[in-house]
């Protein structure tokens, strides 16, 4: 059974670079591990050997269990689709028609909220292919995040509802179904309205396996192992303690949590032969700030661990540079604990 892996917390923390830090310590593991990342920055997908990943996961160079993908909304929109004609034994010429209609192509291309569905479905269709070990998905910021988790059971919900009896007919709609119609039919022409009605019939079948699928991923994130990452500041305390504060809501539990970039203490000077005293004092001063800086990245650790209660906080060290290369990633993923690549 693939693992799954979600990653969630604040904007800004490196949040996206961890995620796949953490994909590449369990591929050195010996886990064939992929990273899906919803908006990689562009040196991240160099550091990962191309200037765009691919929607599917493709090889990392080097890395022989490491794989990393960027969703394509439009393609997994698309793809949805002919899993679904698939299933339900749709005509070919159905789906084409579905596919080139203007209400459909606006749904893929502009809906609110549409990422945090079709991401519901790449998600569960990636876990079925059984092709990984291990799954890590980066997810958008905290706010967003917690969208993607909930759009599964509001799309699921609105299905139950039966609103596309509406306009599509059937049940004990059909009074109300006439009204609207000629309701619509004034503010959007005719033409537009049958478009609407011919896109709603076509992606009834669609919409259907979706609600099925949300139900589907609601099952899939109770057996996730959902990690935080944030900062050693007040903003990430806060943060944190909101968004574990929302999954409880949704009776999920954090399994661990990750404080990034925080400050080490300074090594240890050595000095061949008598420096110089200025540059002496110089170096002395520098020293003396870094330790201050790691004292209060300490205790900042360890007042975000007591507001996690039981939930154990990792430190992970600040590099010289921002990550750039894989090579900065694996500095990254040598500092992740012994568990989180382990097989079970």
């Amino acid at each position: 059974m693939t693992r799954l892996t979600i990653v969630l917390g604040p904007g800004g923390v490196g949040k996206t670079t961890l995620a796949a830090s953490m994909a590449l310590a369990c591929a050195r593991r010996g886990e064939r591990c992929a990273v899906v990342t919803v908006d990689p920055a562009k040196r991240l997908a160099q550091a990962l050997g191309s200037e765009g990943l691919g929607h599917e996961p493709g090889a990392v160079a080097g890395e022989p269990n490491f794989f990393a993908a960027t969703l394509d909304r439009p393609q997994a929109w698309d793809d949805m689709v002919a899993r679904c004609a698939a299933a339900k034994g749709m005509p070919e010429a159905q789906v084409k028609r579905l596919l080139a209609n203007r209400y459909y192509q606006h749904l893929r291309d502009e809906l609110g909220g549409s990422a945090e569905i079709i991401t519901s479905d790449y998600l569960a269709h990636l876990l079925e292919k059984g092709d990984f070990d291990h799954v890590v998905l980066d997810t958008p910021p905290a706010h967003d995040a917690l969208g993607f988790l909930d759009a599964p059971k509001k799309f699921a919900s609105f299905m139950d509802a039966k609103i596309l009896e509406l306009l599509i007919g059937g049940g004990g709609f059909r009074l109300s179904r006439t009204l609207v119609l000629k309701v619509l039919a004034r503010l959007t022409g005719q033409q537009m309205l049958d478009d609407l009605i011919d896109f709603m019939r076509l992606s009834r079948e669609v919409f259907v396996y979706m609600g099925e699928r949300g139900r589907e991923v609601q099952e899939l994130q109770k057996q996730a192992q959902f990690i935080l990452v944030t900062a050693s500041d007040r903003e990430g305390e806060v943060a944190a303690k909101n968004l574990i504060a929302d999954l409880q809501r949704r009776q999920l539990e954090l399994h661990s949590a990750f404080a990034n970039r925080m400050v080490a203490p300074p090594p240890l000077e050595e000095w061949s032969g008598e420096p110089d005293p200025a540059w002496k004092q110089f170096a002395d001063n520098r020293a003396e700030v870094r330790r201050r800086q790691a004292l209060r990245d300490d205790q900042r650790l360890k007042q975000l661990q007591a507001q996690l209660g039981g939930i154990s906080v990792h430190a992970i060290a600040r590099l010289e540079r921002e990550p750039q290369t894989l090579a900065d990633l694996a500095l990254i993923a040598d500092q992740f604990p012994q568990f989180f690549g382990a097989k079970r």
